[in-house]
């Protein structure tokens, strides 16, 4: 009896309670690495008179001549008008914003603009104005008198909105940029091209600035139809941003370029001031040009993959597949950049995945341009076995 009790506690002792896990998810690891771009910037060959500068804000890039004084902007000044009034007032798309009926002050002041030869939009008493309207004749036909408008409307008086554009600037860091009025008139509004790419940059990542810079003309209640005075817009691609002229500005224009890069959209940005000649604003919008497009040349073709080897390895303790894309992967990069590396699975995966099965993306990425290609299984991967899923 005693010998059967011992042989039973012994079988006992040897029971093992073994606890099965959830589902194992499987894991990929990129073979492909990232890194940085080793390539020569391109030798931007810059206007021959004034300044100039370009940008491109999604790979945080800002080149400019070697002269950068502040100058006369004149109504690129209305860039930074309109951001601070989309920061105090933001209009989603369908909005039109708060409405600002025209007094005989507002057009007493239009008047007086007429005589010194300002840019201006017909107004009338008792003319009802949106800001939507307002924004739209400040960038598209540049009327000062709705810059003066659009100040009063933000703080009550042009001189404490003038003092908002001021802290402002110096809030993103302008130090060469000074603004003395609303509408860039005066001389004393002063900046660099380089700092004004930094206010357009800020300016177009908003929807509303962006979609009504790119408009060539706007139709607006007394005014009826008129036109944009900045140069080349609605055509190369060109989709904005804002000129200026006055005699001491000379020509001025800030640019933004929609460039095909590689198969890809890029938005580039330049800025130039003190260009003189016969068509002082002709010749400005054909100096930003040339700059955005010699930016858009300096991008390197990068290839990320190619279809003869694995891009990724997908698998779980026991066993691994290779994953491979079918086309080539490239990339437009600009010189000195990282390029960043992602492996993007279409579902967690807990079960047997077959030869050629689509599972996921590999991803590239270097500023703000994204490519990816589908990352297909290159055999067939078994599902994880019950000791795998032992806890």
């Amino acid at each position: 009896m005693l010998a059967v009790v011992v042989a039973a506690l012994v079988i006992l002792s040897l029971v093992v309670v073994v606890k099965v896990g959830p589902p194992l998810r499987a894991t990929a690891q990129p073979l492909v690495a990232s890194h940085l771009v080793i390539a020569e910037p391109p030798s931007i060959v810059w206007p021959t008179v004034g300044e100039g500068a370009v940008s491109v804000p999604s790979s945080a890039v800002l080149r400019h001549s070697p002269r950068q004084a502040p100058v006369p902007i004149g109504s690129v000044a209305k860039v930074m008008v309109a951001l601070q009034i989309l920061a105090d007032h933001p209009l989603e798309a369908g909005q039109d914003g708060p409405s600002v009926t025209v007094s005989a002050a507002d057009v007493a002041a239009w008047r007086a603009e007429l005589l010194s030869d300002q840019s201006n939009v017909s107004i009338a008493v008792g003319e009802t104005l949106t800001e939507r309207q307002l924004l739209e004749g400040l960038l598209v036909h540049s009327g000062n008198d709705y810059a003066q408008i659009l100040a009063e409307l933000d703080a009550a008086s042009v001189d404490a909105f003038v003092a908002k554009l001021n802290a402002r600037a110096a809030a993103m860091g302008l130090v060469a940029t000074h603004y003395a009025d609303a509408s860039g008139f005066d001389p004393a509004t002063v900046s660099t091209p380089a700092e004004q790419l930094v206010v357009a940059a800020a300016a177009m990542k908003d929807p509303t600035f962006a979609s009504i810079v790119k408009m060539t003309h706007v139709t607006l209640p007394v005014a009826g139809t008129v036109s944009t005075y900045t140069p080349l817009d609605g055509t190369n691609s060109v989709v904005g941003v804002k000129s200026g002229l006055t005699t001491e500005a000379a020509g001025c224009d800030v640019l933004a370029l929609e460039a095909q890069v590689q198969g890809h959209l890029v938005l580039i940005l330049s800025a130039v001031t003190g260009q003189q000649g016969a068509d002082r604003l002709g010749a400005a919008g054909l100096a930003a040009l040339d700059l955005a497009r010699q930016a858009a040349h300096g991008f390197t073709r990068q290839v990320i993959a190619t279809p003869r080897a694995p891009v990724a390895q997908l698998g779980w303790g026991h066993g691994t597949t290779p994953l491979v894309i079918r086309h080539e992967l490239t990339l437009p990069v600009w010189p000195r950049r990282q390029v960043l590396i992602e492996v993007r699975l279409r579902r967690p995966i807990t079960s047997t995945v077959h030869a050629g099965d689509q599972v996921g993306w590999l991803v590239a990425r270097a500023g703000g341009v994204e490519v990816s290609e589908p990352m297909y299984a290159g055999s067939t991967l078994s599902p994880p076995t019950l000791f795998e899923r032992v806890v």
